[in-house]
């Protein structure tokens, strides 16, 4: 992977909870915005916003989980107003954080993706992400 979308991918998932710009990303890594666009779409598969997106609630989905913050703290950590939160987490995981806390998602994350070494990445990939997040949150 090129070592400036590495780089962007880390400031990504160290700013989780702020406003975040493909603009001010690209600056920061040192490249043209539309080059920044193309090389990450490329390598990651996910448009800037969507890798964003996908990564806030990941680490919402496992803030959840693993703690016992209330859903305004979910929401705020990982960057959403409390009713944008909802809304988008019900989108992705078809149920409500509430459910999903409780154990009742409409997508459980041994079934996100099918695969035991899948589940496994996606564990070892929110520890990190909620331990920056929550770096930044204290």
């Amino acid at each position: 992977m090129d070592p400036r979308i590495e780089r962007a991918i880390a400031l990504i998932e160290q700013a989780l909870p702020r406003r975040l710009s493909a603009r001010s990303v690209s600056r920061e890594v040192g490249i043209s915005l539309s080059r920044f666009e193309h090389l990450f779409k490329r390598q990651t598969s996910q448009t800037f916003r969507a890798y964003v997106r996908t990564a806030r609630l990941r680490t919402a989905a496992w803030l959840l989980q693993e703690t016992k913050l209330g859903l305004k703290e979910v929401a705020a950590a990982s960057g959403y107003s409390s009713h944008s939160f909802t809304r988008a987490f019900r989108r992705r995981y078809h149920a409500s954080p509430s459910r999903w806390r409780r154990g009742g998602g409409g997508d459980t994350f041994g079934t996100i993706n099918g695969t035991l070494g899948t589940f496994k990445m996606l564990e070892m990939h929110l520890e990190q992400t909620y331990r920056r997040t929550m770096s930044l949150v204290l």
